[in-house]
């Protein structure tokens, strides 16, 4: 399969697997949220296995290995992420009156097809983040072009675009729009905006 199809056939998965799970599985925003988090969980991971591929192929290592930068750099990361979990689970919660727990455990354990679809979901997410990285960033040689510090303001701007959808989100609450619809398709509206504009691996 090539890059191109590749990336388009991931992009309709994104879109549409929330969009289905939305009118067919019954799932909750919530739910929703907690499928496209995980993924954005496994992006993050591979940061350290794209940090080192970068380094390897610059050697970088060669003389001393930036650990301090990358600290630093996976400490932001880590902040990011626990700050959209938290705002979107707060967001979220308030509209549709449920908790953290209570969704979280629904994920989990959702049954639709006779086995609790939770543990196939979140092994298909990390394989589909690791095969994205195989094919778009090993196969394609990203790594030989891209420097670390690219590669950080790539994962930062992807970070900071979750937070300023989660800032529209707030004021659509603040201001009483409790159509959950509306929260659907604009949140998938901005990803494939942002699909279409970035060259996410």
């Amino acid at each position: 399969m090539s890059a191109d199809r590749n990336r388009i056939v991931q992009l309709m998965g994104e879109l549409l697997i929330p969009f289905l799970g939305y009118f067919w599985w019954n799932w909750s925003l919530y739910f929703i949220f907690l499928f496209m988090f995980l993924d954005l969980i496994s992006y993050h991971v591979l940061y350290y296995y794209k940090w080192r591929k970068i380094a390897d192929f610059h050697s970088y290592r060669s003389v001393q290995p930036d650990f301090k930068q990358l600290t630093l750099h996976l400490v932001t990361l880590i902040v990011f992420l626990i700050g959209i979990f938290l705002g979107y689970s707060a967001l979220l919660n308030h509209l549709e009156k449920t908790s953290e727990s209570a969704e979280i455990l629904r994920f989990i354990t959702y049954r639709d097809m006779g086995f609790a679809q939770g543990y196939v979901l979140i092994p298909f997410i990390a394989l589909q983040a690791w095969m994205s990285f195989r094919v778009e960033f090993l196969m394609k040689g990203k790594f030989a072009t891209q420097s670390i510090s690219a590669l950080f303001r790539e994962y930062l701007q992807n970070d900071i675009l979750s937070v300023l959808l989660l800032a529209v989100f707030s004021a659509f609450y603040f201001f009483g729009v409790q159509w959950s619809l509306l929260y659907l398709f604009v949140g998938l509206l901005a990803l494939l905006v942002y699909r279409l504009v970035e060259k996410r691996v």
